[in-house]
C-alpha cells in the first residue's frame, strides 16, 4: 500500500434515535408477529403503573389519555391485556382488531347471559 485515496462515498451525520425508547419498542412490540395500538382513557402515569415496560410502550396523549403500543403472537392476547387494565379504550390499529373485538364481545355477552350450575360428578 503506497497511499490512501479518498472515495466518493460521503457520510452525512443525522440525529440518533433515543436509544432507550428504541430498545423498549423493540422488546415490547417489534419482535412479535402482531402489533396493536390503542388510545386508553387514563393517564400515562396510571397505565405505566399497570403495564411493565417490557410489555408495552405507553405514550402520553394529554393528561387523561395515553397511547399503548404492544405486540404478541396473537392479537387476542394484546386485546385482552388492554381490556383487563379496566379503562375505556379505542383501537387505533390494526383495523381488523375492531371486528375481532366485536366477535369476542358477543361471545362474552352470550356467556354472561346464562350461568350453568356445575354438574354433579358423583364422586364421594
Amino acid at each position: 500500500m503506497t497511499g490512501v485515496s479518498a472515495l466518493t462515498w460521503r457520510f452525512r451525520q443525522r440525529a440518533a434515535p433515543d436509544a432507550a425508547r428504541y430498545v423498549q419498542e423493540g422488546v415490547a412490540s417489534r419482535v412479535y408477529p402482531h402489533r396493536a395500538r390503542f388510545l386508553v382513557h387514563a393517564s400515562a402515569e396510571t397505565v405505566r403503573a399497570q403495564i411493565p415496560a417490557s410489555a408495552a410502550v405507553v405514550r402520553e396523549r394529554g393528561s387523561e389519555r395515553c397511547e399503548v403500543l404492544s405486540g404478541a403472537a396473537r392479537l387476542d392476547a394484546v386485546l385482552m391485556h388492554v381490556l383487563l387494565l379496566g379503562h375505556a379504550f379505542e383501537i387505533l390499529e390494526p383495523l381488523e382488531l375492531g371486528s375481532r373485538c366485536r366477535e369476542l364481545a358477543q361471545r362474552l355477552l352470550a356467556a354472561g347471559a346464562t350461568v350453568s350450575p356445575v354438574p354433579e360428578t358423583g364422586e364421594a
